[in-house]
């Protein structure tokens, strides 16, 4: 059985409007940007003026550490950063956005008065999963 294009748009466009007026979602974002920031380049940069190889370099040369400085690096950094705080957060995201629509009543309302579930759900983690790009990108930018 084919799932309505129109409404799973429509409860996608409904989902992205929630995520984009709700605080939570702002705050996780500027957390993902702060750590992305704070692990991929923060620590890098200081370590590097300073020429304390302390920590979060563990006795690398400062000509290594400024090739991670560099914007032919992000890749790399990005990759690195990833798995320490990116999935934990968007983890953690996924759960404030399905818990809040179940604690709002939200999802019961809808699975008895709206479109059919499987197009309300396909629409919730099609926004997810656009939030989630945007993110990834803006982290890149």
């Amino acid at each position: 059985m084919a799932m309505p294009a129109k409404g799973l748009i429509d409860s996608g466009r409904a989902e992205l409007l929630r995520l984009r007026r709700w605080p939570a979602v702002w705050v996780t974002l500027g957390v993902w940007v702060f750590l992305a920031m704070m692990f991929g380049y923060i620590f890098n940069y200081f370590s590097y003026k300073t020429g304390d190889v302390g920590f979060s370099n563990e006795g690398a040369s400062t000509a290594s550490i400024f090739a991670e400085l560099l914007p032919a690096a992000v890749p790399d950094v990005l990759l690195q950063g990833m798995p320490m705080f990116g999935g934990a957060l968007m983890l953690v995201f996924g759960g404030l956005v399905a818990g809040s629509g179940y604690g709002w009543g939200t999802w019961k309302t809808i699975f008895t008065q709206g479109p059919s579930r499987r197009t309300v759900m396909a629409g919730s983690m099609l926004a997810l999963s656009a939030f989630v790009v945007a993110v990834v990108l803006l982290t890149l930018v």
